[in-house]
């Protein structure tokens, strides 16, 4: 069956519940986050923005930093099922419009990309390192174990 009807999506910049934000994350492939680290980090986030269809959490990206010298876009993600349909973009338009009311000349904004979307952040400016002028980057996963 085809809907005529265009998906209305709403964006709110909300800590989303842990159960949602989990669920986002199994979907994507990525790991759960316990409670306890989620309740605790994730209003800690200087900005934060769910993307919502009628009730149900379908995307969520976030940007951590220092407010100023140095913002971190992280988790951004949108269920598989949503993809395609514009939600990254405007989850990522409405990031880049928070960082642009804060940055200063030589801001540093980083990202990690999941492998082969490199190139839909590319269209916000941002660079696949390594290149001749920046080395290729690097991140650690931390175990407590």
């Amino acid at each position: 069956m085809w809907s005529t009807m265009a998906t209305v999506i709403r964006y709110e910049n909300i800590v989303p519940a842990t159960a949602d934000y989990n669920r986002l994350r199994r979907d994507a492939g990525w790991p759960e986050m316990d409670a306890e680290t989620a309740d605790r980090c994730l209003p800690a986030s200087d900005f934060i923005l769910c993307a919502f269809e009628g009730e149900e959490l379908v995307g969520t990206g976030r940007v951590v930093g220092d407010g100023g010298l140095c913002f971190y876009i992280q988790d951004v993600i949108v269920l598989e099922s949503h993809q395609g349909k514009g939600i990254g973009a405007g989850l990522m338009d409405r990031i880049m419009a928070f960082v642009a009311e804060r940055a200063v000349k030589d801001t540093y904004v980083g990202l990690m990309s999941a492998a082969e979307k490199e190139g839909f952040y590319e269209r916000y400016g941002f660079t696949v390192r390594p290149t001749e002028a920046l080395g290729a980057g690097m991140t650690r996963m931390w175990d407590a174990e």
